[in-house]
């Protein structure tokens, strides 16, 4: 398909599901297209998932419709996401997270950190992996108290174990306790 999407003079550009969709033909067993659901809907997403396991997918890749996502080959991003069944099964109904890394306020949260990067522990490779940027849900105070609490742990830079993406460009970093 790619030698097909170059040699129609289409290489570079970013072009529209449906007219890709329009330029080929699907042959059974040969090219064919794959399943594709557009959604908010956790559920849906989930009953997507399973149906995809079922059919001895590995899983999902969820890509931003809010952005211009284009993939890029060996490069982690927030634009795409690979959702895997074994990464659901893990998860409860609480993660252990703590904060390494914060966001300077701005408007009414300046003065404070008005979002906070979030990893959980991997033991294995004994290592934190960011896990989320989360800055909404607090009160002021909440956030207040919150960056009160963690200025006495502010470090210069990252620690060599923390695990972000290099698209992730926090203001402060913090030490675990």
């Amino acid at each position: 398909m790619i030698d097909q999407v170059l040699s129609r003079g289409w290489g570079g550009q970013n072009l529209p599901c449906p007219r890709l969709y329009d330029s080929f033909e699907e042959e059974p067993g040969f090219f064919q297209f794959a399943t594709a659901l557009t959604s908010n809907d956790l559920e849906e997403i989930q009953t997507f998932l399973n149906s995809a396991v079922s059919s001895s997918c590995e899983g999902l890749i969820i890509k931003t419709l809010d952005r211009d996502a284009t993939y890029e080959p060996s490069k982690r991003s927030l634009n795409w996401l690979k959702l895997k069944k074994d990464y659901m099964e893990s998860i409860g109904d609480t993660l252990d997270l703590v904060p390494i890394a914060a966001f300077h306020g701005r408007g009414k949260r300046t003065g404070f950190y008005g979002a906070f990067l979030l990893a959980c522990y991997d033991e294995n490779n004994e290592e934190f992996q960011s896990i989320c940027k989360i800055g909404t849900g607090f009160s002021e105070a909440e956030l207040e108290e919150r960056s009160a609490s963690l200025r006495s742990k502010v470090i210069p830079e990252p620690k060599s174990y923390y695990r972000c993406s290099e698209m992730m460009k926090p203001d402060v970093w913090f030490e675990t306790t």
